[in-house]
């Protein structure tokens, strides 16, 4: 089912956009918290991507907001989002253990695994997840509203072009930090940036903006390997959790064969992202013509004068 995206209205001025773009992503959060006993898991998966969508708009448009009014608006967010990782989390670890088919080394683990994510999701859907969103909802109230309100002036796509670069600045950083550490809290940092600049990348884009279709398609394939790892160590630690149900089973194998196929999808990830992060932060958010034209004449400027040309040679 194709996810309800971050979409600017091209027709009227940018800070209008930005706040219609902002209220439209909050209002549907709440429509689909207020409906959350007809379908739990995807209503959660929905209201945890606007939530997401909506951050990510907020920190891009940071610079044009009042402290207060931010300040405000991203404790909402947070308490809105909190306590929904665990049913979350419910609603992808069945998949993600399918996905590792023959990786289990110890007979009998999967199906027990499967049992025991089994009953917690019938659980966390059952009851949790209508309770759950149903009260975190009141922390979206007049968000929209208080978006707009807090837009101080006018803002020029110039602007908001120079706020990607900010937000790619942070990505590239993040990814240069995991490639050096591989270490798993430095990966959940990364795919943090990842994901924000991924739905800032969709907001800008739906304006028309030329020039960032190549970075918004790569950022999302980005986010979508980095998912799929932080799944997979996400199952992981659900079988160090339940080493006591898992009794006979060596868990604690279970773990490293579980870590062995994450390391690989690191790496791999890494390698595939890689070509991205090499673009300097003053390029990103230019159309290419614009980029190459200037550094047409960079070159031009900075090149020795050519000497006059002799007769040829036949």
């Amino acid at each position: 089912m194709a996810q309800h995206e971050l979409k600017m209205d091209k027709d009227k001025p940018l800070s209008v956009a930005l706040g219609g773009a902002f209220k439209d992503m909050v209002d549907f959060a709440r429509s689909r918290a207020e409906r959350a006993g007809a379908a739990p898991e995807a209503a959660v998966h929905d209201f945890r991507r606007s939530i997401r969508r909506a951050g990510a708009q907020l920190k891009l448009t940071k610079p044009f907001l009042s402290d207060k009014g931010a300040a405000w608006m991203r404790e909402a967010l947070k308490k809105a989002f909190a306590r929904t990782g665990a049913l979350r989390d419910h609603g992808v670890l069945i998949p993600t253990l399918d996905k590792l088919e023959g990786r289990l080394s110890v007979k009998g683990a999967a199906e027990r695994i499967r049992e025991l994510l089994q009953a917690d999701k019938a659980t966390a859907e059952g009851l949790r997840a209508p309770e759950l969103l149903g009260a975190n909802i009141r922390f979206l109230t007049g968000l929209g509203e208080a978006y707009q309100a807090a837009l101080e002036g006018e803002v020029s796509d110039g602007a908001l072009r120079q706020a990607l670069r900010a937000s790619y600045a942070k990505a590239r950083a993040a990814f240069r930090r995991t490639k050096q550490t591989r270490d798993e809290d430095d990966l959940h940092t990364w795919r943090k940036a990842v994901k924000a600049l991924r739905y800032q990348l969709e907001l800008v884009t739906s304006r028309g903006e030329g020039g960032l279709e190549a970075a918004h398609e790569s950022f999302i394939a980005q986010a979508k390997r980095l998912g799929e790892i932080t799944d997979l160590m996400a199952l992981r630690d659900f079988v160090k959790d339940a080493e006591q149900a898992l009794e006979g089973l060596e868990p604690k194998r279970l773990v490293k064969d579980i870590e062995a196929v994450i390391r690989p999808r690191i790496n791999a990830a890494l390698e595939a992202a890689k070509q991205t992060y090499e673009a300097r932060v003053k390029r990103f958010g230019r159309s290419d013509a614009k980029a190459a034209a200037q550094e047409a004449t960079q070159a031009t400027a900075k090149a020795p004068p050519s000497a006059p040309e002799g007769p040829s040679e036949a």
